[in-house]
């Protein structure tokens, strides 16, 4: 695949850094002809620069995927369907060969799976005018989650994992999800500050 097709995908390299802490997905999940050893070093941030990791790994934006692929289906007539499913007899009815099941948490009505939990998160979206081209994820020092995604467009800040929370909906502003989402932001802004221990659980 060529730059252009990286491009027109989505598809880009970028550097993940963290701080000097083992990451288990990177270091033992991921085998080295996809994601090459780590290199340690002094972080390149202005006050963030206690020594840190960079993992050389690849950035997948589905805002620019997803509608390149849908695009490029329907200019080879590729003919699509809106369903309502609400059982399995739906399903079965279905005549076509292969069926990918992407009814997500949906599928916990549709197939009465009664041991699948909701778990709802939170992200800040925010535009990326300085077009930055880098990862960071790991967290803070007392471990408090944070993360960093700098995307083509935008930059993703999260983020937190709430067990049971079955809303589809967003708090009025002002309310809790608001709170949490200026949480992430603070927390963010204290990692580039250097206070690297100073993340608050959300």
């Amino acid at each position: 695949m060529g730059t252009a097709t990286h491009t027109a995908f989505g598809v880009a390299q970028r550097n993940n850094y963290c701080l000097d802490r083992p990451d288990g997905a990177f270091d033992e999940g991921t085998p080295r002809d996809v994601i090459p050893e780590v290199r340690r070093g002094t972080l390149p941030f202005a006050a963030l620069d206690d020594v840190g990791r960079d993992y050389k790994t690849w950035l997948i934006n589905p805002t620019i995927m997803m509608p390149k692929l849908l695009r490029d289906l329907k200019a080879r007539g590729v003919m699509f369907q809106t369903r309502d499913f609400r059982s399995v007899a739906d399903i079965s009815n279905l005549t076509q060969p292969i069926i990918v099941n992407c009814t997500g948490y949906g599928s916990k009505q549709l197939f009465g799976d009664t041991a699948l939990t909701a778990q709802r998160g939170h992200l800040v979206v925010l535009p990326n005018p300085q077009n930055l081209k880098y990862f960071f994820s790991g967290g803070c020092s007392n471990d408090v989650v944070a993360y960093m995604f700098c995307r083509q467009n935008d930059i993703v800040i999260g983020g937190t994992v709430i067990t049971g929370d079955e809303r589809d909906y967003v708090d009025p502003a002002g309310g809790r999800d608001k709170q949490i989402c200026d949480t992430l932001l603070d927390n963010m802004r204290e990692l580039f500050k250097g206070n690297i221990n100073q993340c608050v659980a959300v």
